[in-house]
C-alpha cells in the first residue's frame, strides 16, 4: 500500500481512489474510523467489512445506504441500523441514537441492548450515554498535555470514559486482526508543547500507506495525503470530496490540535473473525498525566475530571430536564451526578407551562440545588393543507411540521409563519392565553407544480431542463412553472434516461424510470489548490466549483479546465471510463 503521486509531483495521496469518502453517519469519529477501516478492507484486510454490499467489499462512499432520518448518511460499518445492509435485528442506531447531542439511549428501560457488537461505534463508545457517558454524535479521546503520545489508553473505563482509539483497537481485534500500535497525540506546538506530532511525521505515515485521524476542536476527520510545505488533504465527513487545510491551522473555524495514529499488523493468511463495526464523533477531555523521563517505561495517565452534582425540583413536578441545550432523559425531581465543574444552562420543559431557564454554576465535589416554580402557558394547535409545513413562531423555527401542537408559549400576541417548499409562506398574528390552546388552520397557496421522480435502481442524478438539481432519485422537484419540462436521469454504468412531461400548477406529476445497464458514462472527481475553482469540461461550464464529482460524462478523452480570479487558467485531458470515477487534481498558479 504505497503512496502514489497525482499529476502534480508535489501532491502525495494514498492509493488513488481507494480511500472511502463518507458522509457523517452517527458520529464524526466513528465515520472517520470507518473510512480508515474501509480503506484497509479494500487493501488486504477483507474481514473489516462483513456486509453484503458490493460483493462484500467496502464501497468508496456510503451513498448506496441512503440518508438517515436527520438527512445525514447511513453506514453499517460506522453504526449498524436495522434495515440497513440486510440487518434484521436492532443495532447500534436503534439502541443508542435518539437525536444529535441527546443523552437518551432508546433501549434503556425499554428493551435489551444488542449483545453482539457489530460496528465501529459499538467499540468506540460513540453515542452511548448509559455505557460511556457519550451523548449522541460524540466520542472521547484522551491526550498527554505535554505532547507525548498516549498509547492505547483505557485507564478511565471504570469511570465510564472510553478512549476512541482504544475502541478502534478492540474493533480490529474482534475482526481477527492484531494491532501494532495505536495512540493519540497533540501536534507540536499546541498549548506550547515541544514533544508533539509533526508535519514530517504525518507525511511519513502517508508515505507508509497509513491514513491518519485528524482531530480539530469538536470534530474528527481523516488525513489521506499532503501537498506543499504545510498542506494536508482530508476527507471531512461532510461530503464525498477531498479538501485541503493547513497543518496546525483551522478547518471551518475549528482549530487543529491533535492526531490519532493506528497501525494493524500485516496479515498472512487472512483470518476469519466475528463481525463488528465502528462509528464516532469528537469530545476531548484532557487527562492529568505524569510523564516518566525514562523512555522505556509506558506511562498510564489517571485523568480525574472535576465534577459536581445538581439537585433539581419543580412545581409542578415531572418537568423534563435539559442541561446545556441537551436532554438529560430525566424528569423533576432528580439529582444529576458527575456534571463538569463550571457554568451551565438549565432548562425545564413541561407541557402547558412556559419553559424555565436558569444559568447555574457547578462547583467541584459539591451539590447545587434548584427549586423552580413553573408558569402556566398557552399553546397553539397548528394544521395546514397540505400538511408538512415548517412552523415558525416569532421568527424562530420550532422544529415541528404541521399538524402539531406548539406548547409552552407565553401569553400575548405571537407571529406565526408556515413554510413549505413549492408554496407561498403563510403568516398570521395569533393571541395566546394561559391554560388554553388556540387552533390555527391554514390553506397554503401553491407557487408552482412538482415532479415526483423514482428510478430503478435509485441514486440517479436528476436534471430538469438541462439544469443539475443536485438531488438523486427518488426525489420530488417542486416549484416548477406550468408547462413542459424535460427530466434527464444520469447514473454511472447505465444509459441516460429522459422524458418530457407536462407540469400543472398546484399539481404533482409522477414519473418512474427503469434504467438500462451498459451505459458509457463515467465520472470525474476534480479537486484543486486553491479550492473553489470553476469547472469547465470540453469548454462548457458545469456550474460547479472544486472540489466536486461531475457525473454522467461520456467515455473517452475530455478536457478539464479550471478558472479562478487571480489565477491562470489550468487545463488537463482526462480519460473517462464507463462506470468509473477518474480523479483530476489541478494546481493553479497566481497571476503575477
Amino acid at each position: 500500500m504505497n503512496a502514489v503521486n497525482a499529476s502534480d509531483p508535489s501532491i502525495t495521496v494514498l492509493k488513488t481512489g481507494e480511500v472511502p469518502a463518507l458522509r457523517w453517519s452517527y458520529g464524526c469519529s466513528a465515520t472517520s474510523a470507518s473510512m480508515y477501516f474501509g480503506y484497509f478492507d479494500r487493501n488486504g484486510y477483507p474481514n473489516l467489512y462483513v456486509g453484503s454490499t458490493d460483493g462484500g467489499v467496502f464501497p468508496l462512499t456510503n451513498k448506496v445506504w441512503g440518508n438517515s432520518s436527520e438527512g445525514y448518511g447511513e453506514c453499517p460499518l460506522s453504526a449498524s441500523h436495522k434495515g440497513i445492509d440486510n440487518l434484521t435485528i436492532k443495532g447500534h442506531v436503534d439502541d443508542y441514537y435518539s437525536a444529535y447531542d441527546s443523552a437518551v439511549d432508546p433501549y434503556y428501560g425499554s428493551w435489551a441492548e444488542h449483545s453482539a457488537k457489530n460496528c465501529v461505534g459499538d467499540y468506540m463508545g460513540t453515542n452511548q450515554y448509559q455505557n460511556w457517558l457519550n451523548t449522541d454524535g460524540s466520542t472521547v479521546f484522551f491526550y498527554y498535555t505535554n505532547g507525548s503520545p498516549l498509547y492505547d489508553y483505557s485507564g478511565s473505563e471504570s469511570d465510564k470514559y472510553r478512549d476512541g482509539t482504544h475502541g478502534m483497537r478492540l474493533f480490529a481485534e474482534s475482526r481477527g486482526y492484531s494491532v501494532a500500535t495505536n495512540y493519540n497525540q497533540y501536534i507540536f506546538g499546541y498549548k506550547g508543547n515541544t514533544k508533539g506530532f509533526t508535519y514530517s511525521q504525518y507525511k511519513s505515515e502517508i508515505d507508509s500507506g497509513y491514513p491518519v485521524l485528524i482531530q480539530v476542536e469538536g470534530h474528527t476527520m481523516i488525513g489521506v495525503g499532503y501537498t506543499g510545505t504545510d498542506q494536508i488533504i482530508v476527507h471531512d465527513t461532510w461530503d464525498y470530496s477531498s479538501h485541503t487545510m493547513t497543518w496546525g491551522g483551522k478547518y471551518s473555524g475549528m482549530q487543529h490540535f491533535a492526531v490519532s495514529v493506528f497501525h494493524m499488523k500485516p496479515v498472512s493468511p487472512t483470518p476469519t473473525p466475528t463481525a463488528t463495526k465502528t462509528p464516532t464523533p469528537t469530545v476531548s477531555p484532557t487527562p492529568t498525566t505524569t510523564v516518566t523521563p525514562t523512555p522505556t517505561v509506558t506511562v498510564t495517565p489517571t485523568p480525574v475530571p472535576e465534577t459536581g452534582n445538581l439537585s433539581i425540583s419543580s412545581s409542578p413536578s415531572k418537568a423534563a430536564v435539559w442541561l446545556d441545550e441537551t436532554s438529560t432523559g430525566h424528569n423533576t425531581p432528580v439529582t444529576i451526578n458527575k456534571i463538569s465543574a463550571g457554568n451551565h444552562s438549565l432548562k425545564l420543559i413541561k407541557s402547558g407551562y412556559v419553559d424555565y431557564y436558569q444559568n447555574i454554576t457547578i462547583k467541584s465535589n459539591e451539590t447545587s440545588s434548584v427549586a423552580a416554580v413553573l408558569t402556566q402557558a398557552g399553546s397553539l394547535t397548528v394544521s395546514s393543507k397540505p400538511t408538512g409545513a415548517s412552523i415558525w413562531v416569532d421568527g424562530t423555527d420550532m422544529g415541528r411540521v404541521t399538524k402539531a401542537n406548539i406548547d409552552s408559549l407565553s401569553t400575548g400576541n405571537h407571529e406565526l409563519k408556515l413554510v413549505l417548499s413549492g408554496y407561498a409562506d403563510y403568516t398570521s398574528i395569533v393571541t395566546v392565553r394561559g391554560g388554553q390552546s388556540f387552533p390555527v388552520y391554514a390553506i397554503l397557496t401553491q407557487t408552482g407544480g412538482s415532479i415526483s421522480i423514482t428510478s430503478n435502481p435509485s441514486g440517479a442524478g436528476i436534471f430538469v431542463d438541462n439544469t443539475d438539481t443536485g438531488y438523486q432519485s427518488p426525489y420530488t422537484v417542486s416549484g416548477l412553472s406550468s408547462g413542459w419540462h424535460t427530466v434527464l436521469l444520469k447514473k454511472d454504468g447505465y444509459k441516460d434516461w429522459s422524458k418530457t412531461v407536462m407540469v400543472n400548477s398546484h399539481m404533482t406529476t409522477s414519473i418512474s424510470a427503469s434504467l438500462i445497464p451498459g451505459g458509457t458514462n463515467g465520472s470525474i472527481f476534480i479537486y484543486s489548490n486553491p479550492s473553489g475553482a470553476s469547472i469547465s469540461i470540453d469548454g462548457v461550464s458545469t456550474g460547479s466549483v472544486t472540489s466536486k464529482t461531475i457525473t454522467g460524462i461520456s467515455s473517452g478523452e475530455h478536457t478539464v479546465t479550471l478558472s479562478k480570479a487571480g489565477y491562470a487558467n489550468w487545463s488537463q485531458d482526462a480519460l473517462v471510463k464507463a462506470g468509473v470515477t477518474t480523479t483530476v487534481f489541478g494546481k493553479l498558479s497566481p497571476v503575477s
